[in-house]
């Protein structure tokens, strides 16, 4: 399915470690039903591993997630920064940064993501998507999307937490498409229902070796459920 301009297209986003980037395997996981997109995870591998292209049939987002937001990457942040601009000049359509982040410049030209992981529940909703609006706000350029990714206490918890966020009317609030699941094995009902209230993408790996979150089998069998 076609997105509209500005939009993010609908359905899976098979994320990938950048030290298990096949461009064949890649490729064929893209492949399956329901694939919009395919995330590289930068902070999970080395920078001279980067291929000359993202040479795969579905757009690519790129992130490098700091320690501080649950990823592996301990660096500067002008080396973060510098590994994205990177991943963009190889094709990237999209960068995924988190909102803490202060502004780079480069961005204003850049189609980009605001993330948000939090390793503990949120203490409100109501809260955190107020923020999140402002940090919308306070960009010179707006993202594409935001993503929240929250931790839940248990199935019924994160049930909760996604009702809770669809009755807040985040596509109002925040002016852009919207992600929002519950990480890790409490996460995964939320994972599989979101998409269905709204949510623009739910988070899959490539195979159960490169997942980088706890995982659940998904409709297609090349595919797992990650966050």
């Amino acid at each position: 399915m076609e997105s509209q301009p500005h939009r993010l297209p609908p359905g899976f986003c098979v994320s990938v470690p950048l030290r298990v980037w096949e461009t064949g395997a890649v490729r064929t996981a893209s492949a399956a039903p329901g694939v919009a997109a395919v995330e590289v995870r930068l902070d999970l591998g080395r920078p001279g591993s980067l291929p000359e292209r993202w040479d795969v049939p579905v757009p690519v987002v790129a992130t490098c997630r700091p320690v501080r937001e649950g990823g592996a990457f301990e660096g500067t942040e002008e080396d973060r920064f510098a590994r994205l601009r990177d991943a963009r000049k190889r094709g990237a359509r999209w960068l995924d940064v988190e909102a803490a982040s202060r502004w780079q410049p480069f961005l204003a030209t850049v189609p980009h993501l605001l993330s948000r992981h939090e390793a503990a529940p949120p203490a409100g909703l109501a809260e955190g998507l107020s923020a999140l609006a402002d940090a919308v706000r306070s960009r010179p350029a707006p993202p594409v999307a935001v993503k929240w990714v929250v931790r839940a206490n248990d199935d019924a918890h994160a049930l909760e937490l996604l009702r809770e966020w669809i009755s807040l009317r985040p596509d109002r609030r925040l002016g852009c498409d919207w992600i929002f699941f519950c990480m890790g094995a409490a996460g995964e009902a939320t994972r599989a229902l979101a998409t269905a209230f709204g949510s623009r993408w739910t988070y899959v790996a490539l195979d159960e070796a490169s997942a980088t979150a706890p995982i659940m089998e998904a409709p297609s069998r090349s595919l797992v459920w990650s966050s």
